[in-house]
């Protein structure tokens, strides 16, 4: 009996798993890694399956063992690689956290200084994913702001955030959570709340069809959301999508409620929108919409429009409601009570994997924690003994060197665009 045909099947068949479970560690994260982890769990059935194969001939038992060890060869390297890239991402992580702690952001900070101070001031991102931020936004604002050793005001923040972006550029928004570290502590849970909001915008618009599609296209220009070339370019979008879904009724009433609501004088819009847009904003959408929405209407052709709600009617709320059991460390989602509209039922099994709802829906990290862990409860009032003891005893130990200045080593930054093998 030929032995070495078998020996070539089992090591191709290991070289076959190897090849799965050597994929880039980019592809275990993020929405998408279950497919890395399914064709990782493919390979390895290869492996057991193909060694079978090949050596199942040879006697009755033993080649289950062998092929259970070649199996066990490609799922310890995949978990090794796994962790070892934890431990990197750590050890960036608590550089960053550790290398200008008690710091306040100041004018002439290196870039390193600054992203240090700003991560120890946000105070709610674990060392893991510090490295997983977009490390290019956090230099291009640093560059553009927090050089000069200011925070980000809130419209300092969404000037930023939508500097440069498009309507189909969702994936370049959601990074720019990074910027959240650098917005004004007194502002921050404003920023937090207007970046899910707008990031849940772009995803309902992605997802919606039909009369959702238009409502939301509604509450986009009712709270000014972004800025007035992607409300234009989401609307255009979506009424070609409407117009090819032979849902024109509902295209002609979206074309009717903008030019009604927002095409008049923008004293009137500005009044029912209930929000703080400037004039010139309110200029801009009403010159576009008086110019433009004629000609929409008129391609919608002789057809009877549908209802749609009313103004105060529409609210974010219809979609998505956020629970109160977990939320993202970074951004400050808080997963929807209800099963989102974006969340087709090929994802209903996330519902029952604690793990795999760890993932963030709107600024794509693996922070998804729960609330008490991330907002600890106040501390409690200092007892009568706390308030007699002298400040020098409840201070922490010094940071500063022999001399009693702060000792701080510039050191070269590291490359955490994507930790990888």
């Amino acid at each position: 009996m030929d032995v070495t045909p078998a020996v070539l099947g089992a090591v191709f068949a290991l070289a076959f798993g190897l090849i799965a479970t050597m994929r880039r560690l980019k592809k275990f994260r993020g929405r998408y890694r279950c497919f890395a982890y399914a064709e990782a769990t493919v390979g390895i059935l290869a492996v057991f399956s193909g060694s079978m194969a090949a050596l199942g001939r040879f006697h009755p038992w033993w080649p289950y063992l062998v092929a259970a060890g070649l199996a066990i060869i490609p799922i310890t390297v995949l978990l090794g690689r796994l962790a070892w890239e934890w431990r990197r991402r750590r050890i960036v992580g608590r550089y960053y956290q550790n290398f200008y702690p008690d710091g306040a952001l100041k004018d002439g900070m290196t870039f390193t200084q600054a992203v240090s101070t700003a991560i120890k001031q946000y105070g709610r991102i674990s060392a893991s994913n510090i490295p997983l931020l977009s490390f290019p936004s956090l230099k291009q604002t640093y560059e553009t702001v927090a050089s000069n050793g200011s925070w980000l005001s809130f419209e300092e923040f969404k000037t930023e955030c939508l500097l440069g972006l498009s309507f189909d550029e969702d994936k370049s928004f959601r990074e720019k959570a990074a910027l959240l570290i650098f917005a004004d502590p007194s502002d921050v849970a404003e920023c937090r709340e207007w970046f899910v909001r707008q990031a849940l915008l772009l995803k309902l618009f992605r997802a919606a069809e039909g009369g959702d599609l238009a409502e939301i296209i509604r509450l986009m220009w009712k709270e000014k959301s972004f800025n007035a070339a992607i409300r234009q370019d989401c609307f255009l979008d979506a009424f070609y999508r409407l117009v090819k879904g032979k849902d024109k009724a509902v295209a002609l009433a979206l074309c009717q409620k903008l030019l009604e609501q927002h095409g008049t004088d923008t004293t009137k819009t500005a009044a029912v929108s209930g929000t703080t847009t400037t004039n010139a904003d309110a200029d801009v959408d009403a010159t576009w919409i008086n110019r433009e929405m004629p000609k929409f209407k008129a391609k919608c052709g002789n057809v009877e429009p549908s209802r749609l709600c009313t103004e105060d009617e529409l609210k974010l709320d219809t979609w998505y409601v956020p629970g109160d059991a977990t939320e993202c460390e970074l951004c400050g989602y808080r997963c929807s009570k209800e099963t989102p509209i974006w969340r087709t039922t090929w994802y209903g099994w996330r519902k029952r994997a604690p793990r795999a709802r760890s993932h963030c829906e709107v600024c794509n990290l693996n922070a998804i924690r729960p609330v008490s862990s991330i907002i600890p409860p106040p501390p409690p009032p200092p007892t009568t003994e706390d308030a007699a003891s002298p400040p020098s005893s409840q201070a922490g130990p010094s940071t500063a060197g022999p001399s009693g200045n702060q000792c701080v080593v510039d050191m070269p930054e590291p490359n955490t665009t994507e930790i990888t093998e």
